[in-house]
């Protein structure tokens, strides 16, 4: 019985997103039913995310939901919500570290948000948000050289030489990628 309700759950937020995202979507219909019906959704998702916090879904038809409503409230010119709205939308997907499509929609937001500060002529507090996204993309690119790299040493410590510099060229390119040139990076090279 859980199971069926999980699947019409989930199928009542699947149509719910389509309409919306089609009403959203449509410049024909009058900008306050569009920014209304989309600001519904939001507050249905953000409900059904309060019943049921650990569900991966929900959280990101909520995202998703979030996304949308920026950017129509940017289309709208409305930038003042629309930054309100994004950091609303950061705030629910920052706990959730770890899950790459939710990382995707988070920098999806975070991109809607620099536009709506440039839109506000923020362009300082614009350029402080796009250097602080590019520094956590680089600290996560470094844990992850870090992985693969411990990966390689793994690999060759087990006498599997072929995968280990497969590991190493990987982490190599990670670590020439953010910058990184130190003295481990020139051992990687001449593994």
């Amino acid at each position: 019985q859980n199971q069926r309700a999980d699947r019409h759950l989930t199928m009542s937020q699947e149509v719910i997103d389509e309409m919306v995202s089609n009403v959203a979507a449509d410049p024909e219909l009058p900008p306050q039913l569009r920014k209304s019906m989309t600001q519904r959704a939001v507050k249905f998702q953000v409900q059904l995310l309060a019943e049921n916090p650990d569900d991966p879904h929900t959280l990101k038809q909520t995202g998703a939901a979030y996304k949308r409503l920026v950017l129509l409230l940017y289309d709208l010119s409305e930038f003042d919500l629309a930054e309100v709205v994004a950091d609303e939308a950061i705030a629910i997907l920052e706990p959730f570290p770890d899950d790459p499509a939710l990382d995707n929609l988070k920098e999806q937001i975070v991109n809607q948000k620099i536009a709506v500060l440039r839109a506000l002529r923020r362009v300082e507090d614009a350029q402080q948000l796009a250097e602080a996204r590019e520094a956590e993309e680089a600290s996560s690119l470094l844990v992850e050289a870090r992985r693969t790299f411990e990966l390689g040493m793994v690999k060759m410590s087990a006498g599997d030489l072929p995968t280990a510099r497969t590991e190493f060229d990987k982490a190599l390119l990670m670590y020439e990628q953010i910058g990184f040139d130190t003295h481990l990076t020139h051992e990687i090279a001449r593994c």
